[in-house]
């Protein structure tokens, strides 16, 4: 899973720390790295099923997601839970343009997405139902490898 975003190396900077909302034509270039991460880890030994779930951990179950607009049975429990997880972080996290989210607007949005046919209820479910000791896990990771990339969205956001 930490290597599910390797892809963004070939995103311009300027997309992706862009303040404000993306244009289309941005967001299908960003769309691009998932493909990318597959190309940058399918060589590599022993990484061929890592490859596999990085880079279609952005396919939904109902098949809208991408690169591959592939549906339920074709998407790796690995990339469902990769899934699950980036889009919790994106969403409770502290990004550049905005605070992270509340617990119930992380949950609504998770659960929004069970009923869309996006995500896996199952794993939803465990989500929320251990939601503070993964919470609290990840302020923990926040605080300590994170820290200085937060300290200076705090700082922009300030001014």
């Amino acid at each position: 899973a930490s290597l599910h975003d390797i892809g963004k190396l070939k995103v311009p900077k300027s997309i992706l720390e862009k303040n404000e909302k993306l244009t289309d034509e941005e967001f299908n270039v960003v769309k691009e790295y998932a493909y990318y991460t597959h190309l940058l880890l399918k060589d590599i030994e022993g990484f061929e099923e890592i490859s596999r779930w990085a880079a279609l951990h952005h396919e939904k179950l109902n098949g809208y997601g991408y690169p591959f607009h592939l549906s339920k049975d074709q998407i790796p429990m690995g990339a469902r839970i990769i899934s699950l997880a980036d889009i919790f972080s994106a969403v409770a996290e502290i990004r550049p343009y905005r605070t992270g989210m509340s617990k119930e607007d992380v949950i609504r949005i998770l659960l929004d997405n069970v009923e869309r046919g996006a995500m896996f209820s199952y794993l939803v479910e465990l989500l929320i139902t251990n939601y503070d000791e993964i919470q609290s896990i990840r302020d923990a990771t926040v605080s300590g490898e994170g820290a200085r990339y937060y300290a200076s969205v705090v700082e922009v956001e300030d001014e």
